[in-house]
């Protein structure tokens, strides 16, 4: 079994994230997983079993741009003020893991928490109802006249 805890969110407003913070970034959510995975594939595959799980946190970048402030500043003191006092359980999560792991038919993606259940189906729900929203105009870039196959 490997935890990659390797991945990291990043808060800050686009323009004021540097570009050596995003390839940081970058590099350990992406490079650094990926080594760390590439690393046990061999061992798992010999063994025909294995769990890969990801786990991640988060940085923030420092503020510097007043334009931002009205918009971002209630968000990032909210996020502040949640730290220590959020609802997950790490004792509950840890838990809810080894259930994971030991299922026969383990899920491809958990949420762990009633707030990531309640954010991630809020983020589902938007882009659904842009989906339905904008489905005429994203059909209208089709051929006419059937050149290509659609796909199911």
């Amino acid at each position: 079994m490997l935890i990659a805890n390797a991945g990291y969110g990043h808060e800050g407003v686009f323009e004021e994230s540097s570009m050596v913070e995003l390839r940081a970034q970058f590099e350990a959510n992406v490079f650094g997983v990926a080594a760390t995975v590439h690393a046990v594939l061999p061992g798992m595959r010999e063994r025909r079993s294995g769990h890969v799980l990801a786990v991640s946190s988060m940085v923030r970048s420092a503020r510097s741009i007043p334009d931002y402030d009205e918009v971002f500043a209630p968000i990032r003191a909210a996020r502040r003020a949640a730290g220590g006092n959020q609802l997950g359980n790490p004792a509950k999560a840890a838990e809810a893991v080894l259930e994971v792991i030991n299922a026969e038919n383990p899920p491809v993606h958990l949420l762990l928490g009633s707030d990531a259940l309640r954010l991630v189906a809020a983020g589902r729900a938007a882009v659904a109802a842009d989906i339905e929203a904008w489905q005429d105009l994203s059909r209208s870039t089709d051929f006419p006249d059937g050149h290509q196959i659609a796909a199911n």
